[in-house]
This record gives C-alpha cells, structure tokens and sequence, in this order.
C-alpha cells in the first residue's frame, strides 16, 4: 500500500487516504490536475472578460446588454482562449505532450462522418428542446431563431464571420479538449468509462446556462465522448461538436431566408 501523493486535492478530502495504486497511476489525470486547470481558466477567463465588457461599455455607455451579440462574441473569445490555456498549462506540468488529449492523428472519414453526425443532430437537438420545455410547463418558442449566438438577416457582417469561426469552430476545439480530453479522460481512468461518459457530459451539460438546451447537450457531450473512446483522437468529437454549432449558428438565416 502506498500513500497517496500530498498535493492530491481530492484525495486529501476523501475519507480514504489510503489506497493501491494503479500501475498507471502516473500516466493517468489526477484531482488535483482538473482542479488546478479549472482555476486557471476561471481566473483568466475573468481577467480576460472584465477590462473587455469595460472597454466596450466604455465605447459604448449604456448599450452593455449581457444578451447581446458583442457580449457573447467577447465571452465566446474569452472562452477559446482559456480553455485551451488551461490544458496547456495541465500539460507542461506533468510534463506530456498534446498527444494525451487525443491531438493525434485519425482517418479523415473518422472527421468527415463526424461532421455530417454533429450537422444531423440539430434536429434532435432542437425536438428534446421543445419536449423538455413542455414537459416543463414552458411555452414552446421559435426564440432559438432570435438567440444572439446565432446569425440573421440583420446581423453585421464582420459579427457573423466571427461567430462562425468562435462558435462553429474555435469553442468546439477549445471545449473538446478541456471536457473529452481532461474532465472524461480523468473520470474514465478513476472510475470506469460508463462513469466518465455520463458524469462529463452531465457537467458538460450543465455548464451550458439554457434549461431547454441541457438535455441535448448533455446527449451531445456523450455522443462526443464515446466518439473519442473509439478513435483516441479528439478530432472525431471536435468535428461531431463544430458540425452541430455551426448549423446552430447558421440555420435561423437559412430559414428566415427562405
């Protein structure tokens, strides 16, 4: 029996502080890792997102609507920018390469069946939105034709564009890599896969602020992390997860188009 090493946050917590060790317990994510990563991305994200609300609030004194397009563009960048920093810094202190988040190489079908399934989805997606409202008590709405994280007819330009590439591409790659290739990854190897799969995408779910939305999402995070089980790469999941996002953003122009 070996005692478990001292800066193990979570292990310091438990009520057994005495186990076996695996035989890979140094090749494996520990509690102390996800905890460490996380508080570098909230603290970034926040020292990224507040001097950039300030300065737009600044060129634009009394239009900062938390629900707008700007707003969310700027948490979107934030987000792309700490996540992957997060895992970085995760990385460098193990001292492993991007390899052990699944950035390997995979069959380019493997990444376009990815895509197409993510651009299926949609309509699943929106079908367990409105059950879920229903069954809710909600109203069921068009709204997701108005949500800011998506382009119309009346949004600029340069704001679809970077729509498009933050939330249709970026985001995807960013949060792939933090909740596939660290959160599922740690929970697998401590506590089964059937285990890591749901326990990540529920945290994954929940993390996404829309009730209607956490359902299909949390399914969404599952199917990315079986995904990612079968290839070892975190290409698979990520085109799974751009293909949805980028319907998401482009199909109400698409419909009010037509």
């Amino acid at each position: 029996m070996n005692q478990l090493p001292q800066d193990d946050f979570l292990e310091q917590i438990a009520p057994i502080v005495y186990i076996e060790r695996p035989a890979n317990w140094d090749e494996r994510w520990h509690g102390n890792d996800v905890f460490n990563m996380s508080v570098v991305c909230i603290v970034l994200f926040f020292l990224l997102l507040i001097p950039a609300l300030v300065g737009w609030y600044l060129l634009n004194p009394g239009e900062v609507d938390f629900n707008s397009q700007p707003v969310i563009l700027i948490s979107l960048i934030g987000s792309a920018i700490t996540l992957p920093t997060g895992v970085a810094y995760g990385l460098r202190r193990r001292g492993w390469g991007w390899d052990k988040v699944g950035l390997r190489g995979v069959s380019p079908l493997w990444v376009i069946g990815g895509l197409i399934a993510g651009m299926l989805y949609i309509p699943i997606n929106i079908a367990i939105n409105q059950a879920v409202m229903q069954v809710m008590g909600f109203e069921i709405t068009d709204d997701f034709l108005n949500s800011p994280m998506s382009i119309t007819p009346s949004t600029d330009g340069i704001f679809a564009l970077l729509l498009i590439l933050f939330a249709g591409i970026l985001i995807p790659f960013a949060e792939e890599l933090f909740f596939r290739g660290v959160v599922f990854a740690w929970i697998r190897d401590r506590w089964g896969l059937s285990v890591g799969v749901i326990v990540s995408s529920v945290v994954f779910g929940l993390l996404h602020v829309s009730l209607g939305s956490v359902v299909a999402i949390t399914l969404l995070g599952a199917i990315c992390a079986l995904a990612y089980q079968r290839t070892g790469s975190i290409w698979v999941a990520v085109a799974l997860h751009a293909g949805n996002n980028l319907i998401a953003v482009i199909l109400p122009l698409l419909i009010l188009m037509s």
